[in-house]
């Protein structure tokens, strides 16, 4: 048999697919301050016109990356979590957590310009730097409500706010330690996945213990 063509609609989603793939390598390469139209369009292979076939704007080019991002990253590591959970129960989340946080290093320090860039630009307020914060913001606000929606299945019932309070203090935390090792002040990976994972268990031990005690109290 013949091997089937391509229709336009799907020439057209492999083209929009190659643009985000030139648009994240265009970052790599060169920051974001070299996100540019016509260095995407000449790393994807086609003519600068016919970006607008695919994208209204580059932002829109830049939201399609992040989402990427968070579908090949985010999502897969949050499943594994319940799928670990569910499994193993309460037992396996310091193996659970250790791992999660293992990924999150392994991909940042495998693209270490890239966490340098984002962190420097992020801080610059220029136009892409207030953008990546935007989508900052929003992936630890997508972590805090993935917590506290799932504090039940992961150790004991957890209020909004310190489920906000707690997925901040990670963010720092992962930025300082990333920062710290990519600077040479630390050289231990694995420390600083085991003081993450140290961190994530104490605050779902201390509300799981508030709450026995609570009932407890109310007992006497």
């Amino acid at each position: 048999d013949e091997p089937k063509k391509l229709t336009r609609k799907d020439k057209k989603e492999l083209t929009r697919e190659r643009l985000i793939d030139a648009a994240l390598s265009v970052v790599l390469d060169g920051g974001y301050a070299n996100f540019t139209m016509r260095k995407v369009t000449k790393k994807a292979g086609i003519a600068q016109p016919s970006f607008y076939s695919h994208f209204d704007t580059m932002d829109e080019l830049l939201s399609a990356a992040f989402a990427r991002l968070r579908i090949h990253y985010l999502y897969p590591m949050q499943n594994m979590l319940l799928t670990m959970v569910k499994d193993g129960g309460e037992k396996s989340l310091p193996l659970l957590f250790s791992r999660m946080y293992s990924l999150v290093f392994d991909f940042y320090l495998s693209n270490p310009e890239l966490f340098c860039l984002t962190l420097v630009d992020s801080q610059s307020g220029s136009t892409v730097g207030n953008r990546y914060r935007k989508e900052y913001n929003s992936l630890r606000d997508m972590w805090s409500q993935f917590f506290f929606d799932n504090s039940d299945v992961l150790g004991g019932a957890i209020e909004k706010h310190r489920s906000d309070m707690v997925v901040d203090a990670l963010f720092g935390m992962i930025d300082s330690l990333l920062l710290g090792y990519i600077e040479k002040r630390y050289s231990d990976k694995d420390a600083m996945v085991e003081m993450l994972t140290s961190f994530t268990l104490y605050q779902l031990g201390l509300l799981s213990n508030d709450k026995s005690g609570d009932k407890n109290n109310d007992e006497i």
